[in-house]
């Protein structure tokens, strides 16, 4: 048994006693030069070798802790500037997109001695996805279109512009119904945005002003009112 006891004290109960001591130390006195002294080959020795590792690389980030700081602020800084110029960018291209859709809304409406017309344009955004114009076609006949595009945004407010330019293209052909016109616009929106996760609606109508017969097609949109 004593045998036993000077095995265990001189393989196990010293070198953990001695590890433990030396951790303690390198702890209090934040000594980081110091190293635990290995001896043999057995699991404790690994404990002390994982022991001096971890220390070695607490020192090689203690004298390096200015210069990491410093380059992690630099970084930060620099991501924070770009995210600054990409917001400032997007923020200018909202701007112009708002400008673009506020021209397409018409101000200024066609004037003959057999109607009037009006109109406003109030936004729940200020890029919303809906458009209205009025205009005269030839001599004798004014279009009028109501579109209404799903969302809101630049995307809406582009496709509003699309449609806007092909009704107003399409219209001026000779002879051609509101339904051929508005059928004409479909496909060709249709060939530009394809599958996107975006639809319009649209009310478009043409009026002679020569017998005033108001001839109309409606694509997917409230109905119009007549109110007498």
């Amino acid at each position: 048994t004593a045998l036993l006891m000077f095995f265990v004290r001189k393989n196990i109960i010293n070198p953990i006693s001695s590890l433990s001591l030396n951790m303690k130390e390198i702890s209090e006195d934040m000594d980081l030069n110091k190293q635990i002294e290995i001896k043999g080959k057995d699991e404790i020795a690994n404990l002390g070798k994982s022991f001096n590792l971890m220390v070695n690389e607490i020192h090689h980030y203690s004298n390096h802790l200015e210069d990491i700081v410093e380059k992690r602020t630099s970084e930060l800084n620099n991501a924070n500037y770009s995210l600054a110029n990409a917001n400032l960018q997007m923020k200018k291209d909202l701007e112009t997109a708002k400008i673009v859709q506020d021209n397409i809304i018409p101000k200024i409406f066609p004037v003959n001695d057999q109607i009037n017309v009006d109109g406003i344009y109030l936004p729940m955004e200020d890029l919303g996805g809906d458009y209205y114009g009025v205009f005269q076609i030839g001599d004798d006949r004014i279009g009028i279109v109501i579109v209404d595009v799903s969302g809101h945004g630049v995307s809406s407010a582009l496709i509003t512009t699309m449609a806007k330019m092909a009704f107003t293209s399409y219209s001026n052909k000779k002879n051609m119904s509101a339904h051929k016109i508005a059928k004409l616009v479909n496909q060709e929106l249709f060939r530009i945005i394809g599958d996107l996760d975006h639809y319009l609606t649209a009310f478009y109508g043409i009026l002679n002003l020569n017998d005033l017969v108001f001839e109309y097609t409606n694509a997917g949109h409230h109905p119009a009112l007549l109110i007498k």
